[in-house]
């Protein structure tokens, strides 16, 4: 069953029905030359006289606006990027630098302690000989 373009239901054999590929008129404007693709039809619709764009360039006009838009965007989506990536790897920084500080300040207290140890062993030992 096929849907008309003016709403009316009409049965099919099957087959793919090619009733709606004639050009006429129809509404404000013309159906320009439909084809099928997959047994669906396409068509568009245009003003008479017509040729997709008006004396002005106003297609051109609209089209070089939505390119600035979408540059404007991707713009944007990269600065939001770029600014994420540079928070992130001042946060690694800050925590590397802090992981240094900490195996230095660690390394140190160890020094120490090793110290401290070799001194008592070497007293306890100094003591036995005595």
């Amino acid at each position: 069953m096929i849907l008309n373009l003016d709403g009316k239901a009409q049965e099919t054999s099957g087959r793919f029905d090619d009733s709606l590929g004639a050009n006429r008129s129809i509404g404000l404007g013309e159906l320009r030359g439909s084809s099928s693709s997959y047994g669906l039809q396409q068509g568009g619709f245009a003003k008479n006289g017509c040729g997709g764009e008006d004396s002005g360039g106003a297609n051109t006009l609209k089209r070089n606006s939505t390119n600035g838009k979408i540059l404007q965007r991707l713009k944007l989506i990269e600065a939001k990027y770029s600014n994420y990536v540079d928070n992130q790897q001042k946060q690694l920084e800050a925590q590397l630098n802090e992981s240094k500080t900490h195996k230095l300040e660690l390394t140190q207290e160890i020094a120490e302690l090793e110290q401290e140890i070799y001194n008592l062993i070497s007293e306890t030992s100094d003591d036995k000989e005595q």
